[in-house]
């Protein structure tokens, strides 16, 4: 089974106008339009067999209209992660809200949602959260950083998994784009996931050096994921296909890992 775990989609009005910003301000090619039937035509062309779909409320007032949009996905192959924004008035409630309609998941993005993880006001989202939820945090800098303050560095992210020992944690981005070592000093080995995207896509980085990080970390705490629209996931898998770990190691990685956080029937 391949699952990647980190994908994002948008409503098909807004779809456009992301991929267009995607384009113009990072840099980044996309391998998708970004809706929802983009991602299920993409999907039929490759070996996977389930998306967890991100969506991003970026403002408090877009909470219930985003998730709402997010239960209504029909596709079973895609697994939608919910939102809640740091001021939203009501967290735990809408966290229960989504529970009871079968998410398992939120994603939090301190770019887009301007906070910082360990911060006072995000506390009663991790409680509310318990030890069912899983907490999908873009970790590090933005593709852009243009000098900005980076929130989620994983020092910070690491004060999450010590003050919510329960708390499931994911951290995009092998705990920190554009922070790789730092992220490997600070977070490799600790009671988290990582995932593997790293746009514009793995490449980009030494294999050696993700292998170390993966040995490090444990293989059973490390999830494949690519980041669509703006990486292939063919490519992505391909490249973990071609490191120097054992069979089991990269089937763990690929889909045996996420299978077993999402309680997936393999």
């Amino acid at each position: 089974m391949i699952i990647d775990f980190h994908a994002h989609v948008f409503p098909d009005k807004v779809a456009p106008h992301v991929l267009q910003d995607l384009k113009t301000k990072g840099g980044l090619a996309t391998f998708c339009d970004g809706t929802v039937q983009g991602l299920t035509s993409y999907m039929e062309g490759t070996r996977l067999d389930y998306v967890v779909a991100m969506g991003v409320a970026i403002r408090p007032d877009l909470v219930v209209k985003t998730n709402d949009w997010l239960m209504n996905i029909k596709d079973q192959k895609i697994i939608p992660f919910g939102s809640v924004h740091p001021d939203y008035p009501d967290p735990a409630a809408e966290i229960d809200r989504l529970r009871q309609n079968g998410i398992k998941g939120l994603k939090l993005h301190p770019l887009f949602q301007l906070f910082r993880p360990d911060e006072k006001r995000m506390m009663p989202i991790y409680e509310a959260m318990g030890d069912d939820m899983i907490a999908f945090f873009h970790a590090g800098a933005g593709i852009s950083t243009g000098g900005k303050e980076v929130l989620a560095t994983p020092s910070r992210i690491g004060n999450v998994i010590k003050n919510f020992p329960k708390l499931k944690v994911v951290a995009a981005h092998f705990g920190g784009y554009k922070l790789f070592e730092e992220a490997e000093s600070c977070l490799a080995g600790k009671d988290l996931y990582f995932d593997t995207s790293w746009p514009p896509g793995l490449r980009v980085l030494d294999a050696d050096a993700v292998v170390r990080v993966i040995r490090k970390h444990g293989c059973e705490r490390v999830l494949f994921g690519s980041d669509s629209p703006t990486a292939d996931s063919v490519t992505e898998i391909q490249y973990i296909d071609s490191l120097k770990l054992k069979s089991a190691e990269k089937e763990s990685i690929l889909g045996g890992n996420a299978c077993k956080l999402l309680g997936l029937e393999d």
